[in-house]
């Protein structure tokens, strides 16, 4: 029967702990790594939406955009202004 040495097998079960645990370390890296790119493309596209939905906002409320709508819902520009004295009745009877 051949004798072994405990130091060797303390060893040798060190040397396999700490290679399992630096596995398990690099896919948990590797992963964290995958998981952070998704969220940077997803960053990116928030923000080229942000800008998109900026750049509609801006351009719906524009001085045209509403002159626009206005004419459309038959606004129109008065051609007389009317002015109203505060001793003109507003709402009366005939």
């Amino acid at each position: 029967m051949k004798y072994t040495n405990p130091k060797r097998v303390l060893i040798f079960i060190a040397g396999g702990a700490f290679v399992a645990v630096a596995t398990f370390l690099i896919v948990e890296v590797a992963s964290s790594g995958a998981a952070l790119a998704k969220l940077d493309n997803e960053e990116a596209a928030l923000v080229s939406e942000n800008q998109y939905l900026s750049d509609e906002l801006v351009r719906a409320s524009s001085l045209a955009t509403f002159e626009k709508n206005a004419e459309s819902l038959g606004f129109v520009k008065p051609e007389k202004t009317l002015y109203i004295s505060e001793k003109d009745a507003v709402a009366k009877l005939p």
